[in-house]
């Protein structure tokens, strides 16, 4: 064998496959994203407009909040906010996911009123730029600051926002909520306030604020009163000496179908004031004087600000 027959040998078997099969040249990077902010480059990392109605349009369109960076051109610290807070990669996905961006200029002629106003009256005391802010697509305030941050800090005002009932909710989350609300409906239809309630529960799982949510939220409050209306029967047949059996099962249904929630716990707070009445009483009917004085001050002091410290105010 020839010695450039040898070589070629050698070549190809220590060349990887992958250098192989290619022409020679090194793959190019990937591209980075283009930005739409108007003056600096997040590369990619969020959907910005410069005009108010815009961003409304497309928080609406797309059920997010607005992400407001008002600022100027020749400003570091807005510059700063979006080429390094918001495209953070502990910030990115989070962000992209609930807003989309408005980029308002601070001067005039492109000083959008409103906007300003809006900051004005929510960063009383802003005086350094970028004035940041997060709102809802009808302007409702979230969260916001002004200055130059750190990226933690903002998180923190990320975390707020991302729990905000104020929040839309997104497609997969109405889509979730629908049958709950219809779930929710058709048991208080029934007469069915824990199942109901099981249903409401469920839906506390997907955020946001829709019709959706308003009708859970309408079923709640129905349920509840409804819950209240018995809580306050059990309440005055105690009081008038009733059934106190029949007041217990009522109150422990209530503890048990409205657990998780404020009637639940009203219910489960009075089967403790029963239980302990019952030793009030004892010591009471048994003419013990300093039993019953030291039973009554700590149910006076456990049961304040309930109607269950009206049974030790005898």
């Amino acid at each position: 064998m020839g010695r450039l027959a040898a070589a070629a040998i050698l070549v190809a078997v220590l060349t990887p496959p992958a250098l192989a099969q290619t022409s020679g040249k090194p793959d190019a990077p990937p591209a980075t994203p283009a930005s739409s902010h108007p003056y600096f480059n997040d590369r990619g990392a969020l959907a910005w407009s410069t005009k108010l109605a815009d961003a409304q349009e497309a928080a609406r369109r797309d059920g997010k909040l607005i992400l407001i960076e008002f600022g100027r051109q020749k400003c570091g610290n807005c510059r700063s906010f979006v080429e390094r807070v918001v495209p953070d990669p502990r910030i990115r996905p989070r962000l992209s996911a609930i807003a989309v961006g408005l980029a308002a200029e601070c001067d005039p002629p492109g000083r959008d009123s409103e906007v300003a106003n809006l900051l004005g009256t929510y960063l009383t005391n802003a005086k350094t730029l970028p004035f940041v802010g997060i709102v809802t697509a009808d302007l409702e305030w979230i969260a916001g600051y002004s200055g130059q941050k750190s990226a933690g800090l903002f998180i923190e005002q990320l975390a707020a926002a991302e729990s905000s009932p104020l929040r839309p909710a997104n497609a997969d989350s109405r889509a979730k909520l629908a049958p709950l609300a219809e779930r929710a409906r058709a048991a208080l239809a029934k007469g069915d306030h824990a199942g109901a309630v099981t249903a409401i529960h469920a839906a506390d799982a997907y955020k946001g604020k829709c019709d959706e949510r308003d009708a859970l939220e309408a079923a709640r409050a129905e349920a509840a009163a409804w819950a209240e209306e018995r809580l306050a029967g059990a309440a005055a047949t105690i009081a008038a000496k009733g059934d106190a059996e029949e007041a217990k099962r009522r109150l422990s249904s209530i503890a048990h179908d409205f657990a998780g929630e404020p009637a639940g716990a009203d219910a489960k707070k009075g089967l403790d004031a029963l239980a302990r009445h019952a030793t009030y009483a004892f010591a009471r009917d048994a003419g013990d004087a300093a039993k019953l004085a030291s039973v009554r001050e700590k149910a006076l002091a456990e049961f304040a600000g309930t109607r269950w410290k009206a049974l030790f105010e005898e």
